[in-house]
């Protein structure tokens, strides 16, 4: 994972304003990406993924549309652990 920058959580927190049981609520509900494990205690947010949901929230998407847009991110994802 050469030149991915990871938030972690706080960070997460601050650069969307939002709390973290609130970003637990939209990773449960499929509004916001869900992390991905960096050890055994840490997990870590991919920041690209999260700026891809700030400007789409920004940019008006609907609810519908950041699921949809979260559905993509997870299915990148998918695609680059295959190679």
């Amino acid at each position: 994972m050469n030149g991915i920058k990871f938030l972690r959580f706080p960070q997460v927190v601050e650069k969307t304003g939002r709390t973290r049981p609130s970003i637990n609520y939209l990773i449960k509900h499929g509004q916001f990406p869900r992390p991905i494990l960096l050890s055994a205690r840490a997990v870590g947010f991919p920041a690209s993924e999260v700026e891809q949901i700030l400007n789409a929230q920004v940019r008006g998407f609907s609810v519908d549309q950041i699921r949809s847009l979260v559905c993509q991110i997870h299915a990148q994802r998918m695609e680059a652990q295959a190679c």
